[in-house]
């Protein structure tokens, strides 16, 4: 398989990818939409704790308002997205799943659309769900919701699809309602 990787610098904005030719090429389409729009006065420099993502950026309808919708379900601390509500599950699997989605939802509305799965890793370990040796099988089981792209070192770049959006949203929106 073919390694490419390729840096984007457009006023204060800075976009990387590193990955397989193909991915390198998805990164490359979706930024020309990004490009065509005048250059953001000024952008929130990523903490140096974090690890380094291709992250993209959510059609304009999303934003980090979009968290406060589910302020039930979602709140961020030290500049990092956390779920504070309870994720059920029959097992497992189903609760990997489920924290998954949450998580890729919430960056999503935050802006950005792909995401390590370290950070969905770390959410199940909050969770209390997190299984080292199935997690990547729990992952490639949401097939029609997920794009993944592989990179070195066993780790993926993660990003909800059209259905999986929807998945996600719904979820949300059951966690927000809660017991009312």
């Amino acid at each position: 398989m073919n390694q490419a990787k390729i840096s984007i610098q457009h006023g204060a904005t800075s976009l990387s990818a590193e990955g397989s030719e193909t991915f390198v090429k998805e990164a490359m389409h979706l930024w020309d939409k990004l490009i065509e729009q005048p250059a953001p006065a000024f952008v929130h420099p990523q903490s140096s704790a974090q690890p380094e993502v291709a992250a993209t950026t959510a059609p304009k309808s999303a934003s980090s308002a979009g968290l406060l919708e589910f302020d039930n379900v979602f709140d961020t601390a030290d500049e990092k997205i956390k779920i504070i509500a309870a994720i059920n599950g029959k097992s497992k699997a189903e609760q990997t799943r489920n924290v998954a989605l949450l998580t890729l939802f919430a960056h999503y509305v935050d802006g950005k659309e792909v995401i390590p799965s370290e950070l969905i890793r770390n959410a199940c370990v909050d969770q209390g769900c997190y299984d080292s040796t199935n997690f990547a099988g729990y992952l490639k089981s949401l097939k029609s919701f997920v794009v993944m792209n592989t990179k070195s070192g066993g780790q993926y770049d993660i990003k909800l699809t059209a259905p999986g959006r929807k998945r996600a949203r719904e979820l949300a929106e059951e966690l927000q309602k809660g017991d009312e």
